[in-house]
Parts: structure tokens; sequence; C-alpha cells
């Protein structure tokens, strides 16, 4: 994942993309859908919280209400799907 970093660089002074190894594929109010096995597709969802402290990186989900998916579960970024 690539991100808009901006830092004085040393000869040029101006802003660049560095990447990132461990960032995370979605973002808070991202939609997403999560893969169930064999029945298909859940949501779509919305990204609630990102927990970038633990590998792989971890979704907290809502719906559109604002309720909690699945009691607060957090999600491997593997098991979702962008909607």
């Amino acid at each position: 994942m690539s991100k808009m970093l901006f830092t004085d660089d040393e000869q040029h002074y101006r802003p660049r993309v560095n990447q990132y190894e461990n960032g995370s594929k979605f973002c808070v109010d991202d939609e997403v859908y999560v893969t169930s096995g064999g029945r298909g597709l859940l949501g779509p969802y919305i990204v609630a919280r990102v927990v970038m402290d633990s590998l792989p990186v971890k979704y907290e989900l809502s719906h559109g209400d604002g309720s909690s998916v699945d009691d607060g579960k957090e999600f491997d970024e593997n098991e979702l799907e962008a909607a």
C-alpha cells in the first residue's frame, strides 16, 4: 500500500510517496463484504475500526445504522472484499 508522505527530501524538498509494508487495505468508513466460505458474500458493512497492532491487520465492522457486526468481532483482512 502506498501512502503520501511529506518530508524534507535533502536534495529536492518535495513530497514523495513511500511504500509501507504493513499498511491496511481498508480505511474507516470503507464499505466491505465479508467472505463466508462457500456461502458467498455477507454485507455490505462499513469499516468502523482498523486494528493495526496485529498481523494480519484486523477490522471491526458495523451495519449502516452504526451497530456492531457479530458483537464487535475483529475480521482478518483476508476475510474482506471491497464493496
